[in-house]
């Protein structure tokens, strides 16, 4: 009859039957050795295809929260980027986010380079176990897959970045539809209080044209008047200067005759 082996860990043990003969063991010791190897070396690629398996996951929660958390910072309204920084992520750190995109497509390439490596040994313990192996046509159509997933995702980044930038513009553009709103409100009030200045300014101007005419009129009025005077003035400064002979004429009249009057009266006595 068959041996038994039971595996712990290793540790090999024969269970022999009963009318079991030593040699048959020994017959088939080099296919137990080779089949232990066989059997050691997957429990290691699964362990390690585990490991891997856990590293993914942790990469993929990684990324979830770091997408989640440029999603919920999409409602704060950021700095508007440039078009360039929007279409090349791995540069930009937005500011108020905290988000590197930079490290981000880092670890897209390394989640995308884990992949791969899962899919390799996936295949290597395929064939260990004996089941069909992955095609070369199907191993490049895996990595298209891949190359194509990870091209969508950056795509989605980019197009999330776009659609924050468009909202973003859109806000400007209402802020500035309304200042202008303002600014035009303000233009006409100023234009309307303008226009009664200006009529309130051409009263005044007229105003002040009628007193210089009448300032004028009365400055003329006053110089014909002072030519009027000026030859009365002169006419009696004539007459006193006539006067003033005359008198003068008087005088000397009444000296003569008073000289006369006495030159006689002496000579009478």
């Amino acid at each position: 009859m068959a041996d038994r082996v039971v595996v712990h860990r290793c540790h090999v043990r024969f269970l022999p039957f009963a009318n079991c003969p030593t040699s048959a063991l020994l017959d088939h010791a080099p296919a137990t050795e080779c089949f232990f190897r066989l059997r050691h070396t997957s429990d290691a690629l699964e362990m390690e295809v585990d490991s891997l398996q856990d590293e993914n996951a942790q990469l993929r929660a990684r990324l979830a929260s770091l997408q989640a958390s440029r999603t919920a910072s999409s409602d704060i309204i950021p700095p508007p980027p440039s078009a360039s920084s929007v279409l090349k992520p791995s540069s930009v750190t937005q500011d108020g986010t905290l988000i590197d995109y930079g490290y981000l497509e880092k670890i897209q390439t390394e989640l995308r380079s884990f992949r791969n490596q899962l899919m390799e040994k996936e295949d290597t313990l395929s064939r260990l176990r004996g089941e069909q192996a992955v095609s070369p046509d199907m191993w490049a159509q895996r990595e298209a897959l891949l190359g194509d997933y990870t091209t969508l995702k950056t795509l989605q980044a980019e197009a999330a970045g776009l659609e924050s930038l468009v909202t973003i513009l859109d806000k400007e553009k209402d802020e500035i539809i309304k200042q202008t709103e303002i600014i035009h409100r303000e233009l006409v009030a100023r234009g309307i209080g303008a226009g009664h200045g200006v009529q309130n300014t051409r009263v005044q101007i007229e105003d002040v044209d009628e007193e210089e005419d009448i300032l004028q009129e009365q400055e003329e009025e006053e110089e014909e008047e002072e030519e009027e005077e000026e030859p009365v003035e002169e006419n009696g400064q004539v007459v006193q200067k006539a006067l003033a002979d005359i008198r003068g004429w008087v005088d000397a009249a009444v000296r003569d005759w008073a000289e006369v009057s006495g030159a006689s009266l002496s000579r009478t006595r």
